[in-house]
């Protein structure tokens, strides 16, 4: 007869069915047994909180709530961005103002003006006119009534 003390449960691994020894499991997110190198394919640390998340919920080694916290998306290019590096830009969309936030590159490329009077920041494109040199946006330069 075998003396228990001297055997090992094994089980195995739920991602690649290797056995395993009671020492190297390690437990998924939902209790399942894993290998390290399973484990280490499927789930990683967030960088930020350190919370265990999936690699593929990974954004930029951060869990999806401290990356909202840290990232903005740029909405011309679509890049991730810290969120002291955004610009708020207000545009206009069929006469509708909506503010976005874009990345300083594509806030560079289409250039932008600050209106006098209400103080947004704007697109050029949305310029709507000047006067005495200061630059506005179309409610502020209408409220001017400036006779043609």
């Amino acid at each position: 007869m075998l003396d228990s003390k001297f055997l090992k449960i094994t089980c195995f691994c739920s991602y690649c069915d290797k056995p395993l020894a009671y020492d190297e499991v390690l437990d998924g997110a939902e209790g399942e047994p894993l290998c390290g190198l399973c484990y280490d394919y499927i789930y990683t640390r967030c960088q930020a909180c350190g919370e265990t998340i999936l690699v593929e919920e990974a954004e930029l080694g951060l869990c999806p709530s401290c990356w909202k916290e840290e990232f903005f998306q740029c909405a011309g290019c679509g890049e991730a961005y810290e969120h002291d590096k955004e610009w708020h830009i207000t545009e206009v969309v069929n006469g509708q103002e909506h503010l976005s936030t874009y990345c300083a590159a594509c806030v560079a490329e289409q250039g932008w003006f600050k209106c006098a009077g209400c103080g947004k920041q704007y697109f050029v494109h949305d310029l709507h006119g000047s006067h005495k040199g200061q630059l506005y946006c179309r409610g502020c330069y209408e409220k001017l009534k400036i006779p043609a």
